[in-house]
């Protein structure tokens, strides 16, 4: 593996368990004992080495569920293969999906910005309002937004989903439905569980979700 694929291996690994704020080039340079002008090279800015790891979690994400559900027999086999990537991410150290971290934080920063807009009102008022601001060296950084659509990973996460219930023999309306209710269980699993450091938790809010769908 190359230098350009580590960084990135590094990098998600340093996102899925503290965000993209919990991390800068200086930590990867270390880990990697490189100089930091050598990830520039690459990756000029960190949204662009941000773009990339997502870019790779994805592909790699939709290949697993791929080799998976060729192995299964059931639909109950087949949502397991799901939960898999899930609860693999949170046995190491309670990682979380790289894109729901990405989505969290997501939701941090709007949260952010719109402080920041009230703070700069205030101030014309006359008042003050506490707000959390970026480090500069972040916003060195940071010169772009990262302009990632987790949302079409979500998309397509409910679209496989939906697609194995089909499989099963549900109706499309219905199969959708049941896809929706599974992703946000999951999702809520895992932030669950990595908030209690309990695989246990993880484990009898997915096993629950299926046992209510196959009547096991």
């Amino acid at each position: 593996m190359g230098t350009k694929d580590d960084i990135v291996r590094i990098a998600t690994d340093y996102i899925q368990r503290n965000g993209v704020s919990g991390f800068s080039y200086a930590d990867i340079a270390r880990k990697m004992n490189i100089k930091k002008p050598s990830i520039h090279y690459y990756f000029p800015v960190k949204s662009d080495l941000v773009r990339a790891a997502f870019e790779k979690y994805s592909t790699d994400f939709f290949e697993t569920l791929r080799q998976g559900v060729d192995a299964a027999h059931s639909l109950r086999e087949e949502l397991e293969v799901y939960m898999r990537p899930y609860r693999a991410n949170l046995e190491q150290g309670y990682k979380l999906c790289l894109c729901s971290m990405l989505a969290l934080e997501s939701l941090g920063q709007s949260a952010s910005a719109h402080d920041a807009e009230e703070s700069k009102k205030a101030a014309k008022r006359g008042t003050h309002i506490n707000a959390t601001f970026v480090p500069l060296r972040a916003q060195a950084e940071n010169r772009e937004p990262a302009e990632i659509n987790t949302a079409d990973f979500q998309t397509k996460n409910i679209r496989w989903l939906a697609e194995r219930f089909e499989h099963a023999g549900y109706d499309p309306e219905h199969a959708q439905t049941e896809a929706e209710s599974l992703f946000c269980t999951v999702q809520g699993a895992q932030l669950i569980a990595r908030s209690a450091q309990s695989l246990d938790l993880f484990d009898s809010v997915t096993k629950r979700h299926l046992d209510n769908l196959t009547g096991a």
